[in-house]
């Protein structure tokens, strides 16, 4: 094979690449992902701030709350962009995490406790393990639910 073929095979590839990832309906595309990180972050403060409130609310600490706050992030993230795939998986998890950190801080403004990286890093690893396995499994459900 000659360069000039070599060449004109790898420009093929390329643009065969390129048709594919324009065409693929499950790929992210930067033109969508602004509208996806403002979910992210709504439904992260919105959802928090109830998961914050029922805790406070309620005289034990409802583990399966992690697992509701997995499922619906995924749904919002599916409702969001009409698709499923292992980026917006990634995503999920990652709304999740950001969930977890504002139920932190709003359970800290409820409580009236002054808001410090000190005070927010105490309340989310104040949990047992029991707890931590279910903030797992919160974000395993909400990557699974985006995947398939």
């Amino acid at each position: 094979m000659s360069l000039k073929e070599k060449v004109r095979e790898y420009q093929k590839r390329r643009e065969a690449k390129k048709y594919f990832r324009s065409q693929n309906q499950y790929v992210i595309h930067g033109k969508d992902l602004p509208k996806y990180i403002a979910a992210i972050v709504v439904a992260s403060i919105v959802i928090g701030g109830i998961a914050a409130y029922i805790e406070r609310a309620l005289p034990i600490v409802p583990m399966v709350l992690y697992l509701i706050i997995g499922i619906a992030i995924a749904e919002i993230l599916y409702r969001v962009s009409g698709m499923k795939s292992k980026e917006m998986g990634i995503l999920a998890v990652i709304a999740c995490i950001l969930c977890y950190i504002v139920k932190g801080i709003v359970t800290l403004l409820l409580a009236g406790v002054m808001i410090t990286l000190s005070n927010v890093l105490s309340v989310l690893f104040n949990n047992s393990l029991i707890g931590y396995l279910f903030m797992f499994a919160g974000c395993y459900f909400a990557y699974m639910r985006s995947v398939d």
